[in-house]
């Protein structure tokens, strides 16, 4: 059964740096959005904590800026499981698109809905909340058992639904939590609960 699960954030991405630098928001989600530079370096400060840890198996989303923070993370060492569970929350047909051209586009959506924090919001053809909570209990419950050591690399809603889903928390709780990029977050089953630590 497990016993420790290390989750982490992948590095920044060209569209997280984008957004930070107030041109106008840019919709990411499952976009497939390369690490920047920054990124990279984020991924490879995590060597310092992987070198000293050894797990039954890494998992990563399918997503780039995942899989290539797994691959900086341990040096390339072990082999990473690819699991579309894992992936970010679909935005759906606003993927990859500015909330400019959007509200032009889809002139009959109100993109002043908060979509970070609302349940059971979502994009045209999206996820909403509780689909992403959904994909985390299924993979969780089928994983659980299976190993001792986990280490899942992944995105800020599925890791915020994963803490909602271990710690028992609602998702209203859970989805305010701020997570970094190259945030490591370990989690330890201690007398029947778990518990986490930012690391």
């Amino acid at each position: 059964m497990l016993e420790t699960i290390v989750l982490v954030r992948h590095g920044e991405s060209t569209l997280n740096y984008i957004n930070k630098q107030n041109i106008g928001r840019i919709f990411i989600g499952q976009a497939d959005t390369p690490l920047t530079y920054q990124g990279v370096q984020q991924a490879i400060a995590c060597t310092s904590y992987f070198d000293h840890q050894s797990f039954d198996a890494y998992y990563s989303s399918c997503l780039s800026r995942a899989i290539d923070t797994a691959k900086y993370a341990t040096a390339n060492r072990v082999p990473i499981i690819q699991d579309e569970r894992i992936n970010e929350r679909s935005l759906g047909k606003f993927e990859g698109s500015l909330l400019a051209d959007l509200r032009l586009q889809y002139p009959d959506f109100d993109f002043n809905q908060p979509f970070n924090l609302d349940e059971q919001l979502k994009a045209i053809d999206g996820e909403n909340l509780c689909d992403v909570y959904k994909r985390v209990q299924n993979f969780w419950t089928e994983i659980l058992s299976s190993y001792n050591r986990v280490a899942v690399f992944s995105h800020s809603i599925w890791i915020k639904m994963t803490l909602a889903f271990l710690l028992k928390q609602p998702i209203s709780e859970a989805k305010r939590l701020s997570i970094p990029n190259g945030q490591i977050l370990e989690l330890k089953y201690i007398d029947g609960h778990w518990q986490y630590k930012r690391s």
